[in-house]
């Protein structure tokens, strides 16, 4: 979106690539161009392949836009990329922040020779009502397939670790007010 957590990681890292697929939105992202000399702010949506796409604009508060019309706003077409394709080869990944109301799944596939090569933690929103995947497809695929440990912050235990894929979906489905859909994997390692 408008670069919050972008402001927070570009003091904090080597260089920050920040996504965003609404135009007004991206103008604002692009700010932290000016602000951070480390930081690359790029127009797109991010998924599995690369071209153009529909999405939906959330034109009444900008906070639910993605591939899937959640909040009745009007479609738009805008590039698309996947991170493999767009992520330059001789950058260190150590970090993907994913929050794409419910298509996380798409950017994961998308993301997957980073993910195999460069095994960066990943913090990936997953919020049933939003999921256009099921719940046990993305923790298998990162748990049992690419070898990530799962994790939410719980109050006051700190992080909780997510042990199984079931539990995962568990805390998905049933624990939404304690970690508001916020999931560290961690590779293995």
């Amino acid at each position: 979106a408008t670069g919050h957590i972008t402001n927070y990681l570009a003091p904090r890292c080597r260089h920050v690539f920040s996504f965003e697929a609404v135009e007004p939105v991206y103008q604002q992202l692009r700010k932290m161009e000016e602000r951070h000399s480390n930081v690359t702010a790029i127009h797109a949506a991010v998924s599995r392949t690369s071209g153009l796409a529909k999405i939906f604009v959330d034109d009444k508060r900008l906070s639910n836009s993605g591939f899937q019309d959640l909040v009745g706003g009007p479609a738009v077409s805008v590039p698309m990329t996947s991170l493999d394709v767009v992520m330059p080869p001789d950058v260190d990944i150590g970090f993907i922040k994913i929050d794409v109301e419910g298509t996380a799944f798409n950017v994961l596939v998308g993301a997957q020779n980073i993910i195999e090569t460069q095994r960066p933690n990943l913090v990936v929103e997953i919020y049933k009502p939003y999921a256009a995947h099921p719940l046990d497809t993305i923790f298998a695929w990162l748990m049992t397939d690419c070898g990530y440990r799962c994790f939410y912050y719980g109050h006051p235990e700190g992080l909780v670790e997510c042990e199984t894929v079931a539990a995962g979906v568990h805390a998905v489905e049933e624990l939404h007010h304690i970690h508001d859909g916020d999931f560290l994997f961690a590779h293995v390692g």
